[in-house]
């Protein structure tokens, strides 16, 4: 982008100051919100490399306005029950977010051909494990959630080892439909805390700025920012690729 643009911007948010220079809360909003998708490229008279311009104005209406991006015709009776959970959490902490609806689908490639604007990687691949722990830890959940980038592969080996145990493998289908009340492989949403799993994430996977995925139904899949994924999910960190 030019240093015109960035001029522009910057014209727009002295007008926004003026607008409303009583209310110091939202200016403090703005700031941040200006901060956490500007970077330190100002000086270059360039955006950064990863800035998304979609996000950061939709996120500029719902600080200037308190309009909230609620994709009013976005109907999910015919989905997954999980589907709205995960919907209804982004609306309730005004998460930005973009939805898609598309045919069946299973494998991370398949997905991610049917969602425009994101990369294999980006897809964010949550896997169900059964784990077969030390007898010193019998009394530790038997089952997990594995989340990282979709290009990625499950690395038995190493997440055995990161996580000191016995051994580990896939959950088989009919665990995984009992653990998540039904939710098909291919559907389960890196949300396993709506399951009352333990959910760990891969570091490579955060340093992405958004992430997508099936969110719950093979036919429905949502887009959202890494930093509000790791806040309403609170994951734990580990090495696992």
């Amino acid at each position: 982008m030019s240093v015109v643009l960035v001029q522009w911007w910057c014209k727009f948010f002295a007008l926004v100051e003026l607008m409303v220079d009583h209310h110091c809360q939202m200016l403090i909003r703005l700031q941040c919100c200006i901060e956490n998708s500007w970077s330190q490229n100002y000086d270059t008279g360039h955006w950064p490399e990863n800035f998304d311009l979609t996000c950061f104005t939709q996120r500029l209406l719902l600080v200037c306005t308190g309009i909230k991006m609620d994709h009013p015709n976005l109907n999910l009776s015919s989905y997954h029950p999980v589907c709205k959970q995960i919907v209804d959490a982004l609306k309730a902490d005004s998460c930005w977010f973009e939805a898609f609806e598309h045919e069946a689908v299973r494998t991370s490639e398949e997905a991610a051909a049917t969602r425009e604007d994101y990369t294999l990687r980006q897809g964010a691949k949550a896997i169900i494990i059964s784990v077969k722990r030390k007898a010193a830890d019998v009394t530790k959940p038997s089952h997990a959630m594995l989340v990282f980038p979709a290009d990625e592969k499950f690395n038995a080996k190493k997440v055995k080892a990161a996580l000191g145990v016995k051994d580990v493998r896939f959950a088989t289908v009919e665990m995984v439909a009992e653990l998540t009340g039904g939710v098909e492989p291919g559907g389960v949403p890196p949300f396993g805390n709506l399951f009352g799993l333990d959910v760990y994430v891969a570091p490579e996977l955060l340093q992405l700025e958004k992430i997508v995925f099936n969110a719950g139904d093979r036919r429905f899949s949502l887009g959202m920012t890494v930093k509000d994924y790791q806040k309403l999910v609170n994951p734990t960190v580990l090495n696992m690729l």
